[in-house]
């Protein structure tokens, strides 16, 4: 009996043994397990995280405004301006198609740059070359410098001004064009980024000085010999373009029958002061001084929409700005001026936006 007691313990102890080690096993098992699906967990996180962040990145947003102006002729009633800005050489689709046909969408009678077309950072000017190619066949295209221009190497910069003027963009680098259709007209005075915080804008609205500025470039422009392309489209939808050289110095669509528009001599408002203007200025923290210069509207950018939009609080952080921008996106106004201010397209820095679509800008005028 006492064999059989001892050899059924030992026999108890083995098992027990055995046992001990299938549960570590199994422990180990179930631990290796339990990694593998907490990593599993953080990847599908992170691809989610890189999925939604690339979708707010390359998800365009139009969004529309109508500005009502007593000073509009009725011939311009319902002229529009599509706004591009800060497009830092972002891409959408191949070739930036994408972004082409979704302005195509627009109808535009004016497409307006407004700066920082490329970045400094990573420079194409090809792309970007090739971008205004594009949308040049749809209406006229204007253009001012934003501040990552003026960071280009000199030879990057005047490769980028050779290509738009060659593109048949017209450069407001401090300049004023009258834009006409009909009896109607309005002035559009572009900015360039070095002029926002001096005495430009009130230089350019005064008589004088618009005639000098204006004739000198149209001696600049037959001096050089430069092409201003001609951009039509007929109703079948057939594009054509054609140049000429000289002092005559007119850009005009005649696809869409007017307006022309043309850089003159002298642009001025009449003595009560009722011909509507329109501003092109890179940046938007800036509104006083266009205010104080008592135009009318301002398109702006630059602040790329505060790059992380949260509910109730707006744009987080914005160039020239700091943190909690006052100027991020939409409409403001001050003292009769109204500045629209877009979210821009692409990014610099911080290489990624949140709850804040790249955007479209198109303004469609109106008399009241």
């Amino acid at each position: 009996m006492g064999w059989y007691s001892e050899t059924g313990e030992m026999g108890n102890l083995k098992v027990g043994l055995r046992m001990k080690g299938k549960s570590k096993k199994q422990k180990s098992r179930n631990t290796k397990k339990q990694k593998y699906i907490k990593l599993a967990i953080t990847l599908s996180i992170v691809i989610v995280i890189i999925l939604f962040c690339n979708f707010q990145n390359k998800h365009l947003e139009t969004t529309h405004y109508t500005y009502a102006a007593e000073q509009l002729g009725v011939d311009l009633d319902g002229y529009r301006i599509v706004q591009i800005s800060d497009l830092h050489n972002a891409k959408f689709g191949k070739n930036n198609q994408k972004l082409v046909d979704r302005i195509r969408e627009c109808a535009p009678d004016m497409i307006a740059l407004t700066g920082d077309l490329v970045d400094s950072n990573h420079t194409d000017v090809d792309r970007a070359v090739q971008f205004v190619d594009e949308i040049v066949k749809i209406c006229p295209v204007y253009y001012v410098t934003g501040n990552h221009e003026y960071w280009l190497e000199k030879s990057e910069y005047d490769e980028l001004m050779d290509g738009l003027i060659g593109a048949g963009v017209v450069i407001l680098d401090d300049q004023v064009v009258e834009i006409s259709r009909g009896d109607a007209k309005f002035r559009l005075v572009g900015l360039d980024d070095r002029s926002l915080s001096d005495g430009t804008l009130e230089a350019l609205l005064s008589d004088e000085s618009i005639r000098n500025d204006q004739g000198e470039q149209q001696e600049e422009i037959a001096d050089n010999d430069k092409i201003q392309a001609v951009v039509q489209e007929d109703f079948g939808g057939k594009l054509q373009n054609e140049a000429h050289e000289g002092s005559e110095d007119k850009v005009q669509n005649e696809a869409h029958e007017g307006p022309e528009e043309k850089i003159q001599d002298a642009v001025k408002a009449d003595s009560e002061g009722n011909e509507l203007t329109v501003v092109l200025a890179h940046e938007p923290q800036y509104l006083a001084r266009y205010a104080l210069a008592g135009v009318d509207l301002v398109l702006s950018g630059h602040a790329h929409g505060g790059q992380f939009r949260l509910p109730f609080v707006g744009g987080i952080v914005a160039p020239d700005q700091g943190f909690f921008p006052e100027y991020t996106a939409g409409e403001y106004y001050m003292n009769g001026t109204e500045m629209i201010v877009s979210r821009g397209l692409g990014n610099s820095v911080i290489p990624v936006r949140l709850f804040n679509y790249p955007e479209i800008v198109c303004v469609e005028l109106k008399t009241k």
